[in-house]
């Protein structure tokens, strides 16, 4: 399964190009269809870290794609979209964990840009790998702070006795934070 991809199912031209602008934008790696006819292959092919599926679709029912997904197995995370009433998405949902599919959640359409970014967000990996040379650096360029922190324990009557202190080490690396 391909690291942070993503394939949008939409026949909404806009909706999937604002989709993907946004999805792109967190460093997803994008795949839009706007036509169910190469989403089975498209599928298997790239197989998605994550796929958003809108239900409602001309000559296509997105819970068939639910049923095609459970029947390949997909193990692809699933957010189910729709424009429709709440209750069906919930029942899509229902069915798709029934199904045996990694229904991740859903969404009404049209959601808001902090809304869209929060979801993706959840499901983004980080593939930051800090290797034994990184931390080497680190050490010499001064970007690992120690931060002590009290260990206190409380006696009672606002009494506090401070019985020792832990030390943290924290990396201020300069990409990173």
């Amino acid at each position: 399964m391909a690291e942070n991809s993503l394939l949008i199912m939409d026949d909404d031209l806009e909706v999937s190009a604002y989709f993907r602008d946004v999805a792109q934008n967190l460093g997803f790696d994008v795949t839009v269809l706007n036509e169910p006819s190469r989403f089975f292959d498209t599928v298997v092919e790239l197989k998605p870290n994550l796929i958003v599926l809108d239900l409602q679709m001309p000559n296509q029912d997105g819970i068939e794609l639910l049923r095609g997904l459970a029947d390949k197995h997909c193990q692809s995370k699933i957010f189910i979209a729709s424009g429709l009433d709440s209750r069906v998405l919930k029942t899509a949902e229902q069915l798709g964990a029934m199904l045996g599919l990694h229904i991740v959640g859903t969404f009404c359409k049209p959601i808001e840009l902090e809304a869209l970014k929060s979801l993706l967000e959840k499901h983004r990996h980080d593939e930051r790998i800090l290797t034994k040379d990184q931390l080497a650096y680190a050490i010499e360029a001064g970007q690992l702070v120690v931060h002590y922190l009290p260990k206190v324990t409380h006696k009672g009557k606002g009494r506090w006795i401070i019985e020792g202190t832990e030390a943290l080490v924290r990396w201020d690396h300069e990409e990173y934070g």
